[in-house]
């Protein structure tokens, strides 16, 4: 992850909501699920998960009625590892 990835992921998870989406998606979800797990309304949910998108932290599946979204694990593990203490 090159510093610029790693400012934009950052500014990304700045906002609470999107951090603890993230936190939810152990699996894939459908966007009214993973909204009503962090109390927020669908269209609210969609703002944030195109943030999210937009890094690269989540794909969304637009294929069917349901939208499911699913985290990019690579990414994560990467933003982890880049806050991680040195051992």
């Amino acid at each position: 992850m090159t510093p610029t990835e790693l400012v934009n992921t950052a500014a990304a998870l700045s906002a609470p909501t999107r951090f603890l989406m993230l936190w939810h998606l152990d699996s894939p979800l459908p966007v009214g699920r993973l909204a009503s797990s962090v109390d927020i309304t669908p269209a609210s949910c969609s703002y944030h998960l195109r943030r999210l998108e937009d890094v690269g932290l989540v794909r969304v599946d637009r294929r069917h009625r349901v939208h499911q979204v699913r985290r990019v694990e690579q990414r994560w593990l990467a933003l982890c590892r880049a806050f991680a203490p040195e051992s």
